[in-house]
């Protein structure tokens, strides 16, 4: 929950138990533990799945478990020191539905902080809520809005919708020039044995005779 609080969860017989601990940031003060037992009223021959989901400014935490059909909440009541497992009426209660007569559990869970419809409660609207969104074994999505009567505070933050750009229009048209046609690539030139570029077409040597004396200086 903080660097100095936390909550363990163990399994003890066919159980889920959940302790809260709390550390103190003075070392002379000891380490203060908070046994909430079996808070799931956990059913035997089940997977242990323990889901948590906390309200950090509510200081409030959901948990789930697989073998337990309703979510529970822990949290701070005011005026009072520690964590406490809140008791819910029977209408507020988060249970997961049952399927043809059997119970589904839940599987996984988030809030939705985003939602922005008003919450009605009797002939009463407050402001949006935030949405308990939870999946079932079943695959069916629940959701549950959370309200928090001793704080005030809005938690939801709609999503802001980009601003519409309009589409722009241009009359000229870029001509499509027709591709040229690929240039063969020129052969390499051909090396003697030497090193030396050889020669392919050879000019015939000019004759002359062992008389001819046009080189005589």
């Amino acid at each position: 929950i903080s660097t100095f609080e936390y909550v363990a969860v163990y399994e003890s017989g066919d159980a889920i138990k959940v302790i809260h601990v709390q550390n103190q940031k003075d070392k002379t003060i000891p380490t203060k533990f908070t046994d909430f037992d079996d808070i799931f009223f956990c059913e035997p021959g089940r997977a242990i799945n323990v889901l948590f989901s906390q309200v950090l400014p509510w200081n409030t935490l959901v948990l789930g478990c697989r073998r337990g059909i309703e979510l529970c909440l822990i949290g701070e009541v005011p005026d009072k020191p520690g964590q406490f497992l809140f008791n819910l009426d029977e209408r507020c209660r988060a249970e997961m539905p049952y399927q043809d007569g059997d119970p589904s559990y839940p599987v996984g869970m988030c809030i939705d902080y985003t939602y922005e419809k008003p919450t009605v409660i009797g002939e009463s609207t407050i402001p949006p809520s935030p949405v308990l969104i939870a999946l079932t074994s079943e695959s069916v999505l629940c959701s549950f809005k959370l309200l928090n009567y001793h704080k005030t505070e809005n938690l939801v933050h709609p999503i802001e919708t980009p601003a519409a750009v309009p589409p722009t229009r241009t009359n000229s048209l870029i001509p499509l020039k027709k591709p040229s046609p690929a240039q063969a690539p020129a052969d390499p030139p051909k090396l003697s044995l030497f090193g030396a570029p050889a020669v392919n077409n050879l000019s015939k040597p000019k004759s002359t005779s062992l008389f001819d004396n046009t080189n005589t200086p």
